[in-house]
């Protein structure tokens, strides 16, 4: 495994550091153009990219870009955001203007709480939970999670962000009966063929509704300390 780390400091930088990266990696990719490729960002809260919440539209946009120029047609954005915004009717795929974004691009996405073709697994201290069946059958999976504080795990990068491939509230709650066990569990059988990490703007605070936030290498809103590249 190999990792690589990139400043940017505007969205051109962004998409020249990923040609490069997809290039580098193209040995991992798919080679059918029509391979089916799922791109989970995190998308869990009705809050913009802006707040250090979600996933940016500059790396989402980027990825799905350079994925067309090599050729691959068959992408879905998937995502399955909290489930109280979508029992109360909140889009929260709109309010991040993924909508747009794949109406621009000529890709697809869906609402992982949704999604009728699902898998079991074990969890510790809750039982079993569902999960969407497509991210372990699909070509290639590319995990989007946004670097970030959380209250129970103190970051959220990568593991944490399978969580959204459950099925509605009812199996996310079920993590937190062993969160740190079950986000295990979950990377333990599902696993992203490439994990890009968005640390445009992290997020730094107890929750989502306790946030201040700031460029990579910049002390966030409020904040006594730093987030580093």
């Amino acid at each position: 495994m190999s990792v690589s780390l990139f400043k940017c400091t505007d969205t051109q930088e962004v998409l020249t550091n990923l040609r490069s990266e997809f290039e580098g990696r193209q040995s991992i990719l798919p080679v059918d153009s029509n391979a089916s490729i799922i791109i989970k960002p995190n998308l869990n809260s009705n809050l913009d990219a802006l707040t250090g919440n979600t996933t940016d539209l500059r790396i989402l946009g980027a990825v799905i870009r350079v994925l067309k120029e090599r050729g691959y047609n068959n992408i879905t954005i998937m995502e399955g955001p909290n489930g109280g915004f979508h029992r109360d009717g909140i889009d929260v795929f709109a309010r991040n203007s993924i909508d747009k974004l794949v109406s621009y691009y000529g890709c697809k996405f869906k609402d992982v709480n949704y999604e009728e073709d699902t898998l079991p697994l074990q969890f510790e201290g809750s039982g079993t939970v569902e999960f969407a069946g497509i991210f372990k059958n699909c070509d290639f999976f590319i995990n989007i999670p946004k670097l970030k504080t959380h209250y129970e795990t103190l970051l959220s990068v990568a593991l944490k962000s399978l969580i959204g491939i459950l099925i509605g509230q009812p199996n996310k709650a079920k993590t937190h009966a062993s969160l740190h066990e079950n986000i295990l569990r979950l990377n333990d059988n599902i696993h992203a063929d490439l994990h890009i990490v968005d640390g445009l703007i992290a997020m730094e605070g107890g929750c989502w509704t306790l946030i201040s936030r700031g460029p990579i290498g910049t002390p966030p809103r409020g904040s006594t300390g730093k987030i580093r590249p």
